[in-house]
Formats: C-alpha cells, sequence, structure tokens
C-alpha cells in the first residue's frame, strides 16, 4: 500500500504508516496501533526473496498458458552496487520473464552477480519454468548452453546477435550482406520526438556458422533509420531464431514486443515506482521491495487498470481502495 502510494524506502513506509494510521487500525485490526520503523525493518529482513520469487512464481502460474511468446532480461537494482568499477564490484540483479500479449511478470530469479553470472541465472529460471513450446525473446544470446536448454524444453528462440560473440556476429553480418533476403517489410513511427523508419528482412540460414552454436532457422536483420531529437542516425540489428518464420511482419512484431520489457517494466518500475531511487541499500530488503514492485504492477494489470501516474494517484493514500484492490486480486 505504502509503494503504491508513492513511497520507496523503510522511512516512507513508516509516514504512510503513521498518516493512515486509524484507517490501517481500522481495516486490519491491530491491536497495537500502525506498524512502526522498527516493524517494517524486522519484516522485510525476515521475508526470504528466494521463497518470495517462488511463492510469486505459484501465484502467478495460472497466467503462464495465457501467453506463448516471453521476453527475459534482467534490471540491476542500483541501490545495491558496491566498490563501482573495482575489482570486487557487486549489485544485485533480477531477471523477469514477461509475457508479450498479457504484460505480465510470471517469473523472476534475483542473483548477486558477483555469485552467478546472468547466463546462468537466466538458464535457471528457464529450466525451472516447466513450460514447452514457447518462444523466448533475449537482447543478447549469453552463451551457446542457454540456446541449447532452450532447445532441449522443446520451446524456440529470438536472440539479439551482438559483437561479444565476435565469429557468431561476423558469420551473420557478412551472409547477409551477400545474400537478398526471402521476405522484407517497412514500418515507419513518428512520436515522442523520434521520427523512425523500420526494415525488417529474413533469411534462410546457410550462413557459415561456427558448429558449436548448432542450428538456426532464420536469420533476421534490422535496420532503423531517422532522426531522434533533430539528430539523423542509423542502426544495424542481427538476430537468429529457431523458428521457421517466414514473414518478416511477424519476426519485427516479435522484437518490437521484445523491448516492450524495458518500456512496460523497467522504466515503469523506475521512473513512476522510483525503484532506483530508493535509499535501501541492504541486498535483503532491496530484492524483497522489487518483488513487491513487480507483483503491485501484476495487481494493476490483473485489475484491467494501466500502471500510469493517474492510476497511482488513484490509489494514493487510500487504505480501503488500495485493500478493496488487493483483495479482488488475490
Amino acid at each position: 500500500m505504502a509503494i503504491l502510494s508513492g513511497e520507496t524506502g523503510l522511512r516512507g513506509f513508516t509516514r504512510f504508516a503513521k498518516s493512515n494510521e486509524s484507517e490501517l487500525v481500522k481495516t486490519f485490526s491491530c491491536k497495537h496501533g500502525g506498524p512502526t520503523f522498527g516493524t517494517f525493518r524486522i519484516i522485510l529482513l525476515s521475508v526470504n526473496p528466494i521463497e518470495l520469487a517462488q511463492h510469486f512464481k505459484t501465484w502467478m502460474s495460472a497466467y503462464v498458458e495465457l501467453d506463448d511468446t516471453f521476453a527475459l532480461d534482467g534490471k540491476t537494482l542500483r541501490s545495491t552496487v558496491t566498490h563501482l568499477n573495482e575489482a570486487l564490484h557487486d549489485f544485485v540483479n533480477i531477471v523477469s520473464l514477461f509475457g508479450h500479449k498479457n504484460g505480465l511478470v510470471t517469473a523472476i530469479k534475483s542473483f548477486r552477480i558477483k555469485e552467478m553470472q546472468k547466463a546462468e541465472a537466466l538458464r535457471q529460471l528457464i529450466a525451472s519454468l516447466g513450460i514447452k513450446e514457447v518462444t523466448f525473446t533475449m537482447d543478447a544470446v549469453h552463451t551457446k548452453k542457454t540456446l541449447d536448454l532452450i532447445r532441449s524444453l522443446n520451446c524456440h528462440f529470438l536472440v539479439q546477435v551482438k559483437k561479444n560473440t565476435s565469429k557468431l556476429y561476423g558469420s551473420v553480418r557478412l551472409f547477409m550482406a551477400l545474400i537478398k533476403p526471402f521476405s522484407e517489410t517497412e514500418t515507419f513511427e513518428n512520436s515522442a520526438g523520434r521520427a523512425e523508419h523500420r526494415r525488417i528482412e529474413v533469411f534462410y540460414n546457410q550462413a557459415s556458422i561456427p558448429k558449436r552454436w548448432g542450428k538456426f532457422e532464420r536469420l533476421i536483420r534490422v535496420t532503423r533509420w531517422g532522426t531522434r531529437n533533430g539528430i539523423d542516425y542509423e542502426e544495424v540489428s542481427f538476430y537468429v531464431s529457431s523458428q521457421p518464420i517466414d514473414s518478416a511482419k511477424k519476426f519485427g512484431q516479435m522484437i518490437r514486443q521484445h523491448w516492450k520489457i524495458e518500456n512496460n517494466l523497467h522504466w515503469i518500475k523506475d521512473v513512476i515506482l522510483n525503484e532506483d531511487s530508493t535509499t535501501i541499500k541492504q541486498t535483503r530488503m532491496a530484492t524483497t521491495i522489487a518483488i513487491f514492485n513487480t507483483i503491485i504492477l501484476n495487481t494493476i494489470r490483473l485489475a484491467g487498470l494501466q500502471p500510469t501516474k493517474d492510476t497511482f494517484a488513484k490509489f494514493t493514500n487510500k487504505v480501503k481502495g488500495l485493500n478493496k484492490l488487493f483483495e479482488d486480486t488475490f
């Protein structure tokens, strides 16, 4: 309730409780008054983020079947960053499984970068899902192990190829520079100070790709050009897919849908829920609150609402309305 009212830390939660104490005591039959700073701290420290993520996945399991394509991506909790640019550099990252169609996060994996690499966290999350015949979209290949795992689960992938996989990147880029696509489409969008053309081209995979990467059915090239805040630009991105899709329009839609995890999840958590502004640096508490933030966004969407500033303003400091929102969803 405090988070939905715009609070981000222990002092903010305490302020919310104090401001709404009479309503909270009445609604929840609190015998000893509203929660204090110490109460919030003890509760947040007692929550196990790993167990909370498991309960979250159980709650959302019924909604996984409502989608067939999921974006996978991680987000750094900035308040947990320590020893920046040093050998002891560490922080908490949360990987989310985000539905392309329903806009819901259906699974979460948190990890400390010092203890686990992002690719391993992705694999653990994918392996824990127990779902088949879905497609995962990712903004980087990461490792062959990740793609092999997806194949072994009878699932598909659409993944961007970047320069960090130099041999794969070079092979894909060279092949598409020499061969004509069998399917292509163009789109144009003019919004938010940006006028952008997009050309999506699809190729049958006949490139000389290193064998260790396994089989790719399609190669995709996306060219973006236009003006952004009055400055001309052009960008080219390359993708590989395990699906034998013959439609450039379909691939274009999937690539666009993938980036909704940035705009409809990460951006909202940062700008509206102020996740990056929290003063809580303790990793256990910061991770728990980040998961709470995700629960809140899912709750808003399951209620048929959009997580906008106007929606949050509607519920700010309204205990009865907030309680009804959660009761109706859970």
